[in-house]
């Protein structure tokens, strides 16, 4: 069996690399979400996955209704404000969904895991039911990226020509981590989430209010 030369190994390798660390960029800007609402406020929603399908189906639609093109934009050419307006669109839905959930839901349930499972549980199955119904029975779509973003860039370093979306992701996935770390170790309302988390009793006899 013949491996290939040592370049052309090092160059599968290389690429190879960047695949795992741009599709770890985009699990972590997925999971840091889950990360804020399970790990530092102590609620369990296990709708998150469902939050963030719809979320891509929201910006899927506005993108499709800005460029004109039905539901099929393959070679099409999109603009930079026609990618981030669907994503910034789709943000606030989303935001707002949450934010309904949480005060309807999951606000009474604060301390009770089990029932706030289960409740976010049958939510999360309601919105994987209703996308499907909408969005001809599950059908994989893709939001296409700016056209700037959609091409390959040389990487003189690693010898390989790379995709700059995929490295647009990497870049927002640092982005995120450097910001959530900011906003939470480097602010006053970080420094209160995370005491009103460790010790409600006595962040609230501090005059601070904690009730979300």
């Amino acid at each position: 069996t013949t491996f290939g030369s040592a370049l052309d190994d090092w160059q599968s390798f290389a690429r190879t690399l960047l695949n795992g660390l741009t599709f770890a960029g985009l699990l972590f800007i997925v999971a840091s979400g889950f990360s804020l609402i399970f790990g530092l406020m102590r609620v369990v929603n296990m709708a998150h996955g469902s939050f963030y399908l719809l979320g891509g189906y929201i910006a899927y639609e506005v993108q499709q209704r800005m460029t004109g093109s039905g539901y099929s934009i393959a070679g099409t050419e999109v603009n930079t404000w026609e990618w981030v307006f669907p994503a910034l669109i789709a943000s606030t839905a989303i935001g707002s969904v949450g934010l309904i959930v949480q005060q309807v839901f999951l606000r009474w349930n604060q301390g009770q895991e089990l029932r706030q499972a289960l409740i976010t549980i049958a939510i999360s199955v309601i919105i994987a039911d209703q996308v499907i119904a909408h969005f001809n029975e599950g059908i994989a779509l893709s939001v296409t990226w700016p056209g700037w973003t959609n091409r390959l860039v040389a990487l003189p370093l690693l010898g390989i020509d790379y995709s700059v979306a995929r490295l647009v992701v990497l870049v927002l996935g640092l982005a995120v981590g450097l910001g959530l770390w900011l906003w939470l170790y480097r602010t006053r309302t970080g420094m209160v989430i995370r005491a009103g988390v460790d010790d409600r009793q006595m962040t609230s006899a501090l005059g601070i209010n904690i009730q979300v």
